[in-house]
């Protein structure tokens, strides 16, 4: 998939990439991400990605899902193991989850007041159509 740029409804633009894609940028601003949780091998990506969004200035994960209780779930853990390992006590970082990818997709638009977007949803088209219809 190449990385594709879609314009919402204020301004703002979600980066619709995948995880390959996602690890050669660089994010200036705080942003915020939504995985996708619809089977073991997606929740297991998204759970390697943490260490790296957080580096990178992650301020939001978006869980979205059969599975994005458990992958929100596992990435508390893994912000607290950050947390821990950093000496960060000051993150911050909020996540939500939602098995209704409508829903899911109207709380990653509109929950967040991070500047940039990023949705690893390279798999999921029918989710990129969720988030242009919202």
């Amino acid at each position: 998939m190449t990385t594709k740029g879609l314009d919402i409804w204020d301004g703002r633009t979600v980066l619709v990439c995948s995880a390959q894609e996602l690890r050669k940028r660089v994010f200036d601003e705080p942003f915020a991400i939504l995985l996708p949780a619809f089977n073991t091998v997606e929740q297991e990506q998204a759970e390697q990605l943490v260490s790296f969004l957080l580096d990178q200035g992650c301020v939001q994960f978006c869980c979205v899902g059969p599975d994005s209780e458990l992958l929100h779930d596992n990435i508390d853990m893994l912000i607290a193991i950050y947390s821990i390992e950093h000496d960060r006590n000051d993150l911050g970082i909020l996540t939500v989850w939602d098995t209704d990818s409508s829903e899911g997709a109207w709380n990653f638009l509109f929950l967040t007041d991070a500047v940039d977007l990023v949705a690893l949803l390279d798999a999921h088209p029918d989710l990129i159509k969720e988030l242009e219809a919202v």
